[in-house]
């Protein structure tokens, strides 16, 4: 098990970013901060880059620049072992 990943996940705000991610891969910051605004999320995008930023320094998601658009985020795995009892999967 991986502590860090574990860790990664448990912040609700990324969590929930990875569930829209799996819904709808190619995201941008704005447009996580938008979704996550809609269910009480945080008040300010730099919290969405910053949740981002973790996500991607443990290899969770990974980042496409696309002219006109800025960077698009995606999913980089597809099952993820945290625990003997917790499994993340995305189907």
């Amino acid at each position: 098990m991986d502590n860090k990943k574990v860790i990664a996940v448990a912040d609700l705000t990324r969590l929930r970013i990875i569930i829209f991610l799996s819904e709808e891969p190619g995201l941008t910051n704005t447009e996580l901060f938008k979704k996550l605004k809609m269910y009480g999320g945080p008040k300010y995008r730099e919290t969405v880059f910053k949740a981002l930023v973790k996500l991607k320094k443990e290899g969770l998601v990974k980042r496409e620049y696309i002219e006109k658009r800025g960077f698009e985020y995606f999913l980089n795995f597809k099952g993820l072992h945290l625990s003997s009892k917790v499994n993340l999967t995305i189907v």
